[in-house]
């Protein structure tokens, strides 16, 4: 059950937090919570504009997504 366990959770990308965060999301659940609703809200509406671009829009949609990203890791990471 342990790898099971393992095959659903990751590592949280904040450097020097030992927790794990669910597979599907962005950080352990104690950084997310540090972030800014307003940056919250940006990490899921880009995701969900990710998710449904097509064609050439597709890569402008993550690059949108991974930026907001970056904005919720550091700002989690600022508030340690």
């Amino acid at each position: 059950m342990a790898a099971d366990m393992t095959c659903k959770s990751s590592p949280c990308p904040v450097i020097g937090c030992k927790e794990r965060r669910k597979h599907g999301r962005l950080l352990c659940l104690s950084h997310w919570r540090r972030v800014s609703r307003s940056v919250q809200s940006a990490v899921w509406s880009t995701w969900d504009a990710f998710q449904h671009a097509t064609g050439p829009d597709r890569q402008a949609a993550l690059l949108r997504y991974r930026e907001a990203a970056n904005q919720a890791i550091e700002e989690a990471s600022s508030k340690c």
